[in-house]
């Protein structure tokens, strides 16, 4: 017997195998979770905000960190107080900013959203 008379019906039985075994496994329900949490657009806008200014607040809060470190640390070095005090002055104003954009952010998304 020729091997193509023998491949050929071999390979029919092995993809009817196939296609009877993976058909319930694809008819099976498949719960899908959202990992983002919005359900429409500014909701999502308002979940990327909140995210990024959190971290913004992170970094402000390093920085207040920072300036204090250099102003504590100074031993007297009139420049490196002044670099404490800079630090200090400009991450309170980032953080005023930060606070301020997010208020009105969610001013805005809130009536965007209804």
């Amino acid at each position: 017997m020729n091997r193509t008379h023998i491949a050929i019906p071999s390979l029919i039985a092995a993809l009817a195998v196939f296609l009877a075994i993976s058909f319930p496994v694809v008819a099976q329900v498949v719960d899908v979770v959202n990992p983002i949490e919005a359900t429409s657009v500014p909701g999502l806008v308002n979940n990327a905000v909140k995210t990024i200014l959190g971290i913004v607040g992170a970094l402000a809060l390093f920085m207040f960190v920072y300036g204090g470190m250099l102003w504590m640390t100074s031993g007297g070095n009139s420049g490196r107080i002044e670099k404490g005090k800079d630090t200090l002055i400009w991450a309170t104003i980032g953080l005023f900013i930060i606070f301020a954009s997010y208020a009105i952010l969610n001013f805005i998304l809130t009536a965007l959203a209804g």
